[in-house]
């Protein structure tokens, strides 16, 4: 006699497979640093007003994330030889690609791109307009009037450049959104298990912060004496980016499979918008997303301050030893971050992940203050302090929130029935994508309502620096203390999600006998 059917999940994947599944998004992080640095080059490198920047980071963002829902049902039903996720991250990642060697092959030509200096060279002194000591002193919306008006002025030429980035802006949200919908929810399901779902994300914590380590030197590396201009090094990194990404995305494709055991009666196809409702109505899932929404935009729409401040406060101006310096405070960051993995790991089987969360936090914050104190004109080497507290912080709270919003995935079936992980990355993408498209704009109108103007280069007016320090470092802090309420008595503990694991195999034996 035949034993009886086991629903519980697969047994988690093996390291080799881990490692694997962490490479397949390599594509992805070096796509989005790479669009990251043309969001800064819009400013630093082609020298338009930050509110275009932000504009065009606010309408790819929220281009995104109208997407990101669709493509997570269409995965979340795909019956396939591939399964459900890998068809939809292998057409991103060739997508991805695509976009990211045309965006610089093809770029109209304009007058707005200046070579690279030499190495030994220092920035070059730009003429700056009078100041009139008796005029009165501008507030911050007479400088956001100002800002908004220098956008409205552009001119023919730069009206075809910023029409083409646009559309590249456009392209690499389209094949993003198809990449990672997909790639979040195969994380999930690749290791099931409480603790494995720890070690997967700590796996791919690890993969992505190689990638960030070189994706740290992307924008000095675009304004090497090597190169003619930085439009030239760019395309050098997206054919780099090609090679690479592209045969790690087909390892993937072809080294990994879903583990989560999906059970559904014949003919029952759920409905995209019950499947949002659901996800709606679930308080945990609240939690979770609103602890996403503490970081991500509470503290994260003052990060835009950052480049600003190391570039033309601390460095008078001196692009490529500006844009060094953060690389070397982003590598030290991530060689952190790297390195506290297996901390963070321990952590959340020791604590358990709502209070190893709590713990990352409390660092996370330290560091932010730290900036203040450590962004200093005179002693530059202050600035390589901050990634120990900050970058450590930020680093483990990401990797513990993926892991907690896993663990709701798992009520949600129990409570209604339906496996869908791609959807539940899909709507914390769709809100913190519109939250992310409002709060684009704001950075940039901040940037700008505090008086500082990307003409006058380091030569800005007396306290712009301070305000745009104290943005940066002291409100994000503030505004963090929120997360320690959302996880006030968090429900979803070790013991809970085990119990959820034992109900859910009991259901899915029901559902196939009823099949």
């Amino acid at each position: 006699m035949n034993p009886p059917p086991d629903y519980h999940d697969r047994s988690d994947a093996p390291r080799r497979e881990l490692i694997i599944y962490s490479l397949g998004g390599v594509i992805d992080d070096i796509s989005g640093a790479a669009f990251r640095n043309l969001t800064t080059l819009l400013t630093i490198g082609f020298g338009f007003s930050p509110l275009i920047a932000g504009a065009f980071s606010a309408i790819r963002t929220l281009a995104a994330g109208l997407l990101d829902p669709v493509v997570a049902h269409l995965s979340d039903n795909t019956r396939s030889r591939w399964g459900r996720r890998r068809p939809y991250i292998l057409a991103g990642c060739f997508l991805m690609a695509l976009f990211g060697l045309i965006t610089w092959a093809a770029l109209p030509e304009t007058s707005r791109i200046q070579p690279n200096q030499p190495a030994t060279q220092s920035a070059p002194s730009v003429p700056k307009p009078p100041r009139d000591p008796a005029a009165p002193q501008s507030n911050m919306w007479d400088n956001l009037s100002r800002g908004v008006d220098s956008v409205l002025a552009s001119s023919p030429e730069d009206q075809r450049l910023l029409t083409f980035l646009f559309t590249m802006f456009l392209g690499v949200s389209v094949a993003g959104t198809l990449h990672s919908a997909a790639y979040y929810a195969l994380g999930v399901e690749i290791a099931p298990s409480y603790e494995g779902r720890t070690r997967a994300m700590a796996w791919r914590s690890f993969a992505s912060g190689l990638i960030n380590i070189l994706a740290a030197g992307f924008l000095p590396f675009c304004f090497l004496p090597f190169f003619t201009d930085f439009r030239q090094g760019s395309l050098a990194l997206s054919i780099l980016a090609a090679a690479l990404g592209i045969p790690l995305s087909l390892w993937c494709f072809f080294g990994t499979r879903e583990r989560t055991v999906v059970i559904r009666p014949p003919g029952n196809r759920p409905s995209f918008w019950k499947s949002v409702r659901e996800i709606g109505a679930m308080t945990e899932f609240w939690r979770v997303f609103g602890l996403f929404f503490v970081l991500g935009k509470a503290i994260g729409i003052f990060q835009v301050f950052g480049i600003f401040l190391v570039v033309y406060y601390v460095f008078g101006g001196d692009l490529l030893q500006g844009t060094s310096w953060s690389a070397a405070m982003g590598i030290t960051g991530t060689v952190t971050g790297l390195l506290a993995i297996p901390f963070i790991v321990w952590l959340c089987n020791r604590f358990q992940k709502h209070n190893a969360f709590r713990i990352s936090l409390a660092i996370l914050l330290a560091g932010s203050v730290l900036k203040y104190f450590c962004y200093d004109p005179g002693r530059p080497w202050l600035l390589l302090a901050v990634p120990f507290f900050y970058v450590l912080g930020n680093a483990s709270v990401y990797n513990i929130l993926a892991t907690m919003m896993a663990d709701v995935t798992d009520l949600d079936e129990l409570r209604h029935g339906e496996r869908r992980e791609a959807m539940f990355g899909a709507v914390v993408s769709v809100l913190n994508k519109s939250a992310s498209a409002a709060a684009d704009i704001i950075s940039g109108g901040l940037v700008i309502a505090v008086g500082f103007e990307i003409s006058r280069g380091a030569d800005q007016a007396p306290g712009v620096f301070h305000q745009m320090l104290v943005f940066f470092s002291i409100v994000p802090a503030l505004a963090g203390l929120a997360g320690f309420a959302l996880l006030y008595r968090y429900p979803l503990t070790r013991a809970r999600v085990a119990e959820i694991k034992e109900q859910l195999a009991h259901q899915r034996a029901l559902r196939a006998a009823q099949a």
